[in-house]
């Protein structure tokens, strides 16, 4: 995937997602779906497709990077691995901030980037 199309993917989930805060309504219904047997569930088809066979094959490298979208900003932060399939945020790390009318090309490239971040802990 390059950089406009990976830019324009990620714009399409922004434009699709809403922010629910615990003040919200629906706050209730937020990760209603998650538990830890769908969370296994995912996991193995994850480890399927990639063709690997056990949890530290899979997150090996593997890099995860948050994107918000609110009052025309689109934040994007890299997390770094915590172990377990989990991620965290990065200890001293601001989000970088772009304006939502940025090309799809630019934002693709400045996603590209804070996964790299993500997958580097030890360059920081």
């Amino acid at each position: 995937m390059d950089d406009h199309a990976l830019g324009t993917a990620a714009r399409e989930a922004l434009l699709a997602s809403r922010y629910i805060a615990p003040d919200h309504p629906d706050w209730d219904r937020v990760d209603t779906n998650w538990n830890l047997e769908n969370g296994d569930k995912l996991e193995e088809r994850l480890k399927a497709a990639a063709g690997v066979k056990t949890s530290s094959a899979l997150y090996k490298g593997a890099g995860n990077v948050h994107l918000d979208l609110r009052e025309g900003i689109i934040a994007i932060k890299p997390m770094e691995y915590a172990g377990r399939g989990g991620f965290d945020g990065i200890r001293g790390l601001e989000p970088t901030k772009l304006p939502a009318a940025i090309s799809d090309e630019a934002l693709g490239a400045a996603i590209r980037a804070a996964i790299e971040i993500s997958r580097a802990p030890w360059k920081r």
